[in-house]
């Protein structure tokens, strides 16, 4: 299977063997879907764009305390390790986008 990716964040270009060349920030390119973790889930610096893009209010979740944050799942992996580091986790930089959803959400 391939999936739609986006180079949002990092450096200006990136080199991967799965664009057959460099990727700049805002280009698009159809990778399989193991280049696809890799660029989104440990490099962190493009996102997917097969998914459905939702509005602000939609991807919201309510906490219980009438406050609305974004869900974790809807969290850029940069995104994710910044809070991983402000909730001082340990191995951090060794883990993935799943990892650190999963052990912020033990930190809840």
């Amino acid at each position: 299977m391939t999936t739609r990716v986006k180079h949002v964040t990092g450096p200006g270009s990136y080199n991967h063997s799965s664009f057959n060349g460099v990727s700049h920030r805002g280009d698009e390119h159809t990778v399989s879907d193991a280049a696809a973790e890799y660029l989104c889930d440990r490099v962190g610096h493009f996102e997917r764009t097969d998914d459905v893009v939702l509005s602000e209010d939609e991807y919201s979740v309510d906490d219980g305390t009438g406050d609305e944050t974004p869900a974790l799942d809807d969290k850029t992996y940069d995104e994710l390790r910044d809070l991983a580091s402000e909730a001082e986790i340990d191995g951090r930089g060794s883990m993935n986008k799943d990892e650190l959803i999963d052990a912020l959400r033990d930190q809840e």
